[in-house]
């Protein structure tokens, strides 16, 4: 990949250095927060033409780079979405698995309260005619 004059992942690099105005940049520092301060502190419209041609040549290395990354991983990138994709699908079916289970769970949960209150009354049944 060929390199720029802004270094897009650190926080931004210009013919200024690490600081600007003896200010330390911050990777939150946005380049459009640069470029404009770079614009303004210009001093003509010569100075100005200069630092717009610096930005669009970085701006087209910028596109050529990521040009680049997307051809270099598109391939992967197709392998991870059709991945995804089927996780995604084993995930969902899953969890209607599970819903099914926790039905049939409370549904056999009910049946047992029911036998059990059957023995109950089979037993007291039993009880009292042992009683008799």
């Amino acid at each position: 990949t060929k390199m720029s004059t802004w270094d897009f992942g650190s926080g931004y690099s210009s013919s200024y250095g690490d600081s600007y105005h003896g200010r330390p940049r911050t990777q939150q520092q946005s380049l459009l927060q640069v470029v404009i301060r770079k614009l303004v502190d210009s001093f003509d419209d010569e100075e100005r033409q200069q630092h717009y041609h610096e930005i669009k040549a970085d701006l087209d290395v910028a596109e050529e780079n990521l040009d680049t990354l997307v051809q270099d991983h598109k391939e992967q990138l197709h392998r991870t979405l059709a991945t995804f994709g089927k996780i995604d699908s084993t995930i969902k079916n899953s969890q209607a698995k599970v819903h099914m289970l926790k039905s049939s769970l409370q549904v056999c949960k009910t049946q047992l309260r029911c036998k059990r209150e059957e023995l109950k009354r089979l037993w007291l049944d039993e009880v009292k005619y042992k009683k008799m």
